[in-house]
C-alpha cells in the first residue's frame, strides 16, 4: 500500500510519541532530550519541532497518547463481551497482557502529576482515564446484578475499590521489580469474586452474592 503524505506524517508523529513515551517513562522528563528522541526515530531535529514545538508539548502529547492506547484496549473489551463475568475475566487478563505498556502509562502519568502546572487539558485527560476505567467496571457489575449473577450494593464503590488496587499493583511493580503482576492480578480478581460471593466454577445465573 502506498502511504499518503498525511499518513506518513501520522506515522512519523506516532513513532516520535512511541519513543518519547518509552524514554519519559523509563528515565524521567528531565533526563530526556528532543535530540535523543529524534535520533532514536531517525527523524531530523527540525522535523521533530514541526510536530511538537518543544519538549513540554511532546511530553503532554505522550501522556495523552499512552492514555488513548489504554482506553482503546479497554473499549475493545467492552464491545467484545455481553457476559459481565467474561468481561471481568478478560479485563484482568488484558491488564496482564498489556502490563508493560500500562506500567509505562502509570509511570508517565506519575511524571505528569509532578509538573501539573503544564497542561490542564492533559490533567483532565488523566482523570478521564480513571473515570473510563471505573465506569467500565461499574457498568459491568450493574449488568451482573441485573442478570442475577451477583448482587452488589454499590457498583460504583466496588469499581473504585478495584481501580485503586489495580493502580497500586502497577505502582508497586515500578518500585518493586520482583512483584509478579500476573499473581497480583489473579489475587485481586479472587478478592473481587469473594466480595461478590461469586463462584467462577458455578453456573453464573445461580451464583449470587453481595458486596
Amino acid at each position: 500500500m502506498v502511504m499518503t503524505q498525511d499518513s506518513k506524517r501520522n506515522a512519523t508523529a506516532e513513532a516520535l510519541l512511541e519513543v518519547a513515551l518509552e524514554l519519559f517513562s523509563t528515565r524521567g522528563y528531565a533526563d530526556v532530550t528532543i535530540q535523543e528522541i529524534a535520533q532514536r526515530t531517525n527523524t531530523t531535529y527540525s522535523l521533530t519541532y514541526y510536530y511538537f514545538k518543544n519538549k513540554e508539548e511532546l511530553f503532554h502529547a505522550a501522556v495523552a497518547y499512552s492514555i488513548d492506547q489504554a482506553i482503546e484496549n479497554y473499549g475493545k473489551l467492552k464491545e467484545r463481551h455481553s457476559s459481565p463475568v467474561e468481561l471481568i475475566d478478560d479485563w484482568f487478563d488484558s491488564n496482564i497482557t498489556y502490563a508493560e505498556s500500562l506500567k509505562r502509562a502509570v509511570k508517565i502519568m506519575f511524571e505528569f502529576s509532578e509538573k501539573r502546572d503544564g497542561s490542564p487539558s492533559v490533567a483532565n485527560y488523566v482523570e478521564y482515564f480513571y473515570e473510563f476505567e471505573r465506569s467500565l467496571l461499574a457498568d459491568c457489575l450493574r449488568r451482573g446484578v441485573e442478570q442475577g449473577i451477583f448482587e452488589c450494593a454499590s457498583p460504583e464503590a466496588t469499581a473504585a475499590f478495584v481501580s485503586t488496587h489495580i493502580d497500586g499493583i502497577f505502582h508497586g511493580a515500578l518500585v518493586r521489580p520482583g512483584l509478579d503482576i500476573e499473581t497480583a492480578m489473579s489475587e485481586l480478581k479472587a478478592v473481587l469474586w469473594q466480595l461478590l460471593k461469586f463462584e467462577p466454577s458455578a453456573n453464573a445465573p445461580s451464583a449470587r452474592g453481595r458486596c
